[in-house]
């Protein structure tokens, strides 16, 4: 029964239910397999894309709030150090000077603040461009993925060229038995 259906005459366009049943049972897994494999390589691309530009957007604010902090800070370091200044050069006795001294000891505390809060800044940017190169890293997996897509799409091209090649073939089969 099996050889009349394959040798049985076929139209344009028809195919035999046993070739494309036999088709299907050898390529449906490994199609399903594929899609199955990109569809949770996408899922988690995606995730993980979200789960960095929220980690880079944490960035960006953290900097530009230690940046706000730093200006601040210039500014008051600024503004005492003129005072100090002042007070300095226009002081009459001793009392006024060990006043300035207790208040240099202030200004070195500041800025050693200030240089640790540059340091964390530093930090901060260098994360942040390591965050942009992850974006880029990220762009690259993301091409990879639209060539598998443009893999699958070729592969099931190929499959339905090789179902039309063997209808064409049990037809030039049939004409030869005639």
């Amino acid at each position: 029964m099996r050889k009349n259906s394959i040798t049985k005459s076929t139209y344009f366009g028809y195919l035999d239910p046993f070739i494309k049943n036999t088709i299907e049972q050898k390529f449906s897994p490994k199609i399903e397999r594929i899609l199955t494999g990109l569809n949770q390589f996408q899922r988690c691309l995606k995730e993980e894309m979200v789960a960095n530009l929220r980690y880079f957007n944490s960035l960006e604010f953290e900097v530009d709030s230690l940046r706000s902090q730093l200006e601040t800070q210039k500014t008051q370091f600024s503004n005492e150090i003129d005072k100090l200044s002042r007070e300095y050069y226009y002081a009459d006795h001793m009392n006024a000077i060990l006043v300035v001294y207790t208040e240099l000891d202030e200004i070195t505390n500041m800025q050693c603040d200030y240089l640790e809060l540059l340091q964390k800044c530093e930090c901060l940017e260098t994360e942040l461009s390591k965050s942009k190169m992850m974006s880029k890293s990220f762009e690259s997996v993301q091409k990879h993925a639209i060539n598998l897509e443009l893999e699958l799409h070729q592969y099931k091209e190929q499959v339905k060229n090789d179902m039309s090649f063997k209808v064409n073939k049990s037809k030039d089969f049939c004409k030869e038995r005639e």
